[in-house]
């Protein structure tokens, strides 16, 4: 086996920094649940312990876990999403969420932005598909 040191530095340097977002967002989210922060469509959830499955509105969104880990039903499809792992939400759907991974020493911290479709069209409009491949 051949390993660079680049490699293992890179590696290094993604787990300081993943774990220094951990840090931050716990300062910030120090009540159970979701909390909106300052920016307007940012969320900060944090949960201490696994929770049951829950059924809610997926609104449309990015979820981004810094700690933890969650599943997501959506009929017979399971998404589970952790800070490898980020969840995108295109439209509104009915899904069955589950905290997976989670304690009071390490909760599930996530940040979630929510899309706004309005938003989109302050950068251009929408263009059909055949133009994007060209």
């Amino acid at each position: 086996m051949h390993t660079k040191g680049a490699d293992y530095s890179s590696t290094a340097m993604l787990a300081s920094q993943q774990s220094e977002l951990a840090e931050r967002i716990g300062r910030l989210a120090t009540v159970e649940g979701a909390q909106p922060s300052a920016i307007a469509g940012l969320t900060l959830i944090r949960a201490s312990s696994p929770s049951q499955p829950l059924p809610s509105l997926y609104e449309p969104s990015l979820c981004i876990v810094v700690q933890g880990r969650k599943r997501a039903v959506l009929a017979d499809e399971v998404y589970v999403y952790d800070a490898l792992n980020y969840l995108v939400v295109s439209v509104t759907l009915p899904m069955i969420g589950q905290i997976i991974d989670a304690s009071p020493e390490l909760p599930y911290l996530c940040l979630r932005i929510g899309i706004d479709y309005a938003q989109g069209f302050h950068y251009g409009q929408p263009q059909p598909i055949a133009t994007l491949f060209r």
